[in-house]
């Protein structure tokens, strides 16, 4: 069978000096993370409880591997990080069938506790997977708002809101105000006053991200929690209205 083009890449990875040995561990939990999905270093960070500086650190080494590339902001596996990840579960599978052969697999107190972490990481990501599967809708946090919120105002939160459904990342980076306002089609002075409104409620943050020369507008991460505990809570009372329909 002919040689691919990332067999090729794979095997000339493995003859370097740095070769594949460096990556493993910490690494390969990052590869798996990003397996199939683009995501911001904060995100990574966040989910597997790390700092931000500690996490780039590795994802800069990958990248410099020829593992990792970035689209815009956000990190993603390259068809070699890919061919890694798959490689690596192969073996891992290989070796345990391996094992199971041999004898009945007894795991010491120190696998079992490495055991335990791993699958503390792994329930943790499809939780997060799960959660960014649900989107939060406009009319969800408007049912429950005290506020008598202007058309603008909805506009802004609404295009946020879409944004986090479809990327998982609660902030977008604009030029300036006339982009957003252009993008939901506001006059710039409503979509200014619109956002010191917002916050001032503390539903949207803005700030000027210097070392990127733009602007920064995002959902407060408070504002999301409260809007996932409410679609929670309006997931559960569904439930119960079926229950009764059910009894009755």
């Amino acid at each position: 069978m002919p040689e691919t083009c990332v067999d090729a890449k794979f095997t000339l990875l493995l003859s370097t000096t740095t070769s594949i040995g460096k990556v493993r561990g910490f690494s390969i939990l990052i590869l798996h993370v990003l397996r199939g999905r683009l995501m911001l270093a904060s995100e990574i960070a966040d989910l597997l409880d790390k700092k931000n500086g500690y996490v780039w650190t590795y994802l800069i080494r990958l990248r410099r591997y020829g593992l990792l590339e970035r689209k815009g902001q956000f990190w993603t596996l390259t068809s070699l990080g890919a061919s890694l990840i798959d490689r690596v579960k192969k073996i891992k599978e290989l070796k345990r069938k391996r094992r199971l052969m041999k004898t009945a697999y007894i795991p010491t107190e120190k696998q079992q506790k490495k055991n335990r972490k791993t699958t503390g990481h792994l329930q943790k990501i499809n939780t997060s997977e799960s959660k960014k599967k649900e989107k939060l809708s406009i009319e969800l946090w408007l049912k429950n708002s005290d506020g008598n919120y202007q058309h603008a105002e909805k506009k802004v939160v609404e295009y946020l809101l879409s944004h986090y459904n479809q990327t998982g990342s609660k902030f977008i980076y604009l030029e300036d105000v006339y982009a957003l306002a252009e993008k939901i089609n506001r006059e710039p002075k409503t979509v200014r006053d619109a956002i010191r409104n917002l916050k001032q409620d503390k539903i949207v943050y803005i700030w000027r991200d210097k070392s990127l020369s733009c602007w920064k507008i995002g959902l407060y991460k408070s504002f999301i929690e409260k809007l996932k505990i409410l679609l929670d809570e309006e997931k559960s009372n569904l439930i119960k209205q079926k229950r009764r329909k059910t009894t009755d």
